[in-house]
């Protein structure tokens, strides 16, 4: 018999070679039918959107331990401080991942300046290092409407 996951699997591949496929009529029905029932009967409680996307996951990591261990982590005989050594080095692996994103996306933002001349006649947009980007004349500013700056 077919786990959950399976036939969710199953039932997303009917789902995308019905709408993909070059099946017309008759074919495009029945698999379409059979992935609505495989969807059905399998989903009763289990998790779907991003919940059944983790899922996915865990069950692939469990596919790849079994393919690289010969065993499921609840058939490893390792001792409790064991277990807990390695979730200590993976949540720390996890802190300089999340560190390194956040350091990315920090270097990512940018600043910009926007200033006035004495006479208020000139606008500067220049950016946090004090590098002029744009410059806007009174006659310029009274036919702009909305101006967007994006990075």
């Amino acid at each position: 018999m077919m786990n959950a996951t399976d036939a969710v699997a199953v039932m997303r591949f009917l789902e995308k070679e019905a709408h993909d496929g070059e099946h017309t009529g008759e074919a495009r029905r029945v698999l379409t039918d059979t992935a609505k029932y495989l969807g059905h009967t399998a989903t009763i409680g289990v998790p779907t959107g991003v919940e059944a996307e983790v899922c996915d996951l865990i069950a692939e990591r469990q596919r790849k331990g079994i393919a690289k261990y010969g065993m499921t982590v609840a058939d490893n005989p390792l001792a409790l401080r064991d277990w807990l050594q390695h979730a200590l080095e993976e949540v720390l692996d996890q802190a300089v991942y999340l560190k390194r994103a956040i350091n990315e996306l920090d270097k990512q933002k940018v600043m910009y300046v926007l200033s006035a001349d004495e006479t208020g006649d000139t606008l500067s947009l220049g950016n946090a290092e004090g590098q002029s980007i744009a410059n806007l004349t009174l006659d310029l500013m009274q036919k702009v409407i909305v101006m967007k700056v994006s990075p």
